[in-house]
């Protein structure tokens, strides 16, 4: 989910949409806390290990409180309070729930929060804006696909709701996989939305889409090299392999790899972030591909 949300993160940036991320801090040097820490540390956390009594919202009115708390995973009624979790929830909430309905300028507020002494009553503000529609599609910069053959991809079309994951986000990484499916390791895309003046009486508006194409050039397959502290087959790897060294680039061969290995219950599982590294030469455009192999282990 992680990965999801950083995915969506650029998404919803485009949209001017603020979204929080939750980053990585080192960890502090542990200290005997004295009572006066403790005392202090209550009073900067008044709701630490507190229990959720309810979860309500208010300013919603085309998407349900029901169905916003079903979309909720970490803090639900019954759930000790935690405020980033708390954050992530509402990131979910903008992302996964209001900006795949078309209200990518969803804002959720502050969370008001109030201790009954039963447990914490918490209520969100909702302030849903518009539901937008996709107005004109631009494509520029792209020299592999023309635009007609473009949209087919993308999986849009003018007049379609502007669901933010399900279907500008899923046609974009579409987008990606066909031209890195044909060389273009390092292709990228960009757009901007253009928001256009809704309409108070339907709840609508318009976004017309631009987008700008970094094609990049086209590489080939590099260097095959495997890696490993144990003797393997390599001449029969390498005749099996999906891939060969020379020919065109192409991720959903080379992820391939991964399958094939695998099936051969010779070696450990590959892990698709540590044990197929790819390694981008700019200058000979060609994909270097490094596989680490490791004895399985027996039970």
């Amino acid at each position: 989910m992680k990965h999801l949300l950083c995915a969506l993160a650029v998404f919803l940036t485009a949209c001017s949409i603020t979204f929080a991320t939750q980053e990585e801090k080192p960890k502090p040097v542990l200290k005997k806390q004295s009572e006066e820490d403790r005392r202090f540390a209550k009073r900067k956390k008044p709701f630490a290990n507190r229990p959720i009594l309810s979860v309500d919202f208010r300013g919603n009115t085309h998407i349900s409180s029901e169905r916003l708390r079903e979309a909720m995973e970490f803090q639900k009624a019954g759930e000790i309070y935690d405020k980033e979790k708390l954050g992530t929830d509402i990131d979910r909430l903008r992302v996964l729930t209001y900006s795949d309905e078309g209200y990518l300028r969803a804002q959720l507020g502050v969370p008001e929060i109030e201790d009954t002494g039963d447990g914490l009553k918490i209520t969100i503000p909702v302030l849903e804006g518009f539901r937008y529609r996709i107005g004109y599609i631009k494509i520029e910069d792209a020299k592999l696909l023309s635009p007609a053959e473009t949209m087919p991809i993308l999986g849009f079309k003018k007049g379609d709701v502007a669901k933010g994951y399900s279907i500008i986000q899923k046609g974009l990484e579409a987008l990606k996989r066909y031209y890195k499916e044909h060389g273009y390791a390092q292709f990228n895309v960009d757009f901007s939305p253009d928001f256009l003046e809704g309409s108070p009486a339907t709840n609508e508006a318009t976004v017309d889409l631009t987008f700008v194409f970094e094609e990049g050039a086209v590489y080939t397959i590099g260097k095959i090299t495997f890696k490993s502290k144990m003797q393997i087959q390599e001449t029969f790897l390498r005749a099996n392999l999906p891939i060969r060294e020379g020919e065109l680039y192409n991720t959903s061969r080379v992820d391939e790899c991964y399958a094939f290995i695998n099936g051969l219950g010779l070696y450990e599982e590959l892990d698709p972030e540590e044990d197929l590294v790819k390694n981008i030469n700019e200058k000979t455009h060609e994909v270097d591909i490094i596989i680490h192999l490791r004895a399985k282990q027996k039970n």
